[in-house]
């Protein structure tokens, strides 16, 4: 499970239609991402821009890892098939709102949609 620790001002700015106003964790597992291109943004969702760190390929799928741009830890996106980005270029991920489980600052889980 990817878990994104962000302010309320950098989830407004990454996750949209999802309820987060006091900031918080943002969890997502890698099979619920999937690569977009720069100007991709689901309407109520998960858009997250990271930076390439490494690539493991294994079988028919690749995992592609990161440093996201905005936010604080570590992400992996599954991706199917031998073609993955290359370590140190910025691609976007994205997941739908109802794919998201968020907690608090606390640790509480929060319900992941209005």
């Amino acid at each position: 499970m990817n878990l994104i620790h962000v302010t309320a001002s950098e989830a407004a700015e990454v996750a949209c239609g999802v309820p987060l106003p006091e900031g918080g964790v943002i969890g997502v597992r890698p099979d619920e991402l999937a690569l977009a291109g720069p100007d991709v943004r689901p309407a109520a969702g998960l858009a997250l821009d990271f930076a390439v760190t490494a690539v493991e390929r294994i079988g028919p799928e690749c995992l592609v890892y990161g440093t996201p741009e905005i936010g604080r830890g570590d992400i992996v996106v599954r991706v199917l098939g031998a073609s993955a980005p290359t370590p140190g270029k910025t691609v976007r991920a994205v997941a739908a709102a109802d794919r998201l489980h968020l907690f608090a600052a606390s640790g509480m889980r929060l319900h992941s949609t209005p």
